[in-house]
This record gives structure tokens, C-alpha cells and sequence, in this order.
């Protein structure tokens, strides 16, 4: 299935979606060590094709029928920033998937409980803190440049 939705969300509400999607598939399949499932199953096998189109579904159902995405959206009409930029959720997609591969790599840990826990990791390369918000703003940029995009083989 090729991802074609280019609807709108703010960059708050793809990083609150990120955690909320972590937390359906844990609701999901009861499995808290699946971050390495995830992140293959949602690489693109083509251009805008995930191996598992089940990821993409999950993050549409994620952003589209989750009440506290829909009370950010409705305090953020009232709060505009630099940070509610909006993105398509295809690009959110695409940043999630950066954000949590760029974390695997840095803690080689598989965890989903511990990335739902904590708001910053340590790079045990360089054992420099890392804010998720960080990496998720760095990840945006990444996919809207080009940068990044999810054919790469994971590991």
C-alpha cells in the first residue's frame, strides 16, 4: 500500500502521536520489546510503500482517533509557535521512524516501555543527554530536506 495522505498535524502533535503509536502497539500485541519490529516492518520495501502497511494504520488511527491529540489540537488553536509548523503525516511518519531509529542506534535498546518513560536518552557513543523533542525537530528537518527517508536496510 503506498502512502498518498499529505493532511496536515503540527510537529506537537506528530512527537505526542510517536508516543501514542508506541503505546497502541503495545495495546495491540502485549509486546514491549518490539521496537526492532517496528522499525523494519515500517521501512519502505519502495517509495512510500512500508514492508507492513499495518504501521502506517496505525499511526493514521493513532493521530485521527486519539482524544488527547484532539485536546492538543484544540489548545494549540488557542497557542501558536515555531513548533506547531505543520507537517504532513506522511512526514511525521517518516520523522517517528528516524527518531526511533536514531535512539535504537544510540542505546542499542529494544525497549518500547523505557523510550514511553523517559524525555531523553544517553548516546553511548558520545554520552551526550538527548531530548526526544530534539531529535524529533532534527528528524523533521531531515525528512523535509530529503535527508532521510526509510528504504535504507535497518541495522
Amino acid at each position: 500500500m503506498k502512502i498518498t495522505n499529505n493532511d496536515l498535524i503540527t510537529k506537537l502533535e506528530g512527537f505526542e502521536a510517536m508516543f501514542n503509536f508506541l503505546e497502541y502497539y503495545i495495546d495491540l500485541t502485549g509486546c514491549t520489546e518490539d521496537l526492532l519490529v517496528i522499525l523494519t516492518g515500517s521501512k519502505y520495501i519502495e517509495t512510500d510503500t512500508p514492508l507492513d502497511s499495518a504501521f502506517w494504520d496505525y499511526w493514521v488511527d493513532v493521530i485521527e482517533n486519539n482524544n488527547k491529540l484532539k485536546q492538543i489540537i484544540s489548545q494549540e488553536s488557542k497557542i501558536r509557535t515555531n513548533d506547531n509548523e505543520c507537517i504532513t503525516k506522511k512526514e511525521g511518519f517518516e520523522a517517528m521512524l528516524f527518531t526511533l531509529e536514531f535512539y535504537y542506534k544510540s542505546t542499542k535498546d529494544e525497549n518500547i516501555i523505557h523510550i514511553l518513560e523517559k524525555n531523553s536518552f544517553i548516546d553511548t557513543k558520545t554520552q551526550l543527554k538527548l531530548s526526544f523533542w530534539e531529535c524529533w525537530l532534527n528528524a523533521i528537518e531531515k525528512v523535509k530536506k530529503g535527508e532521510w527517508i526509510p528504504l535504507q536496510k535497518f541495522h
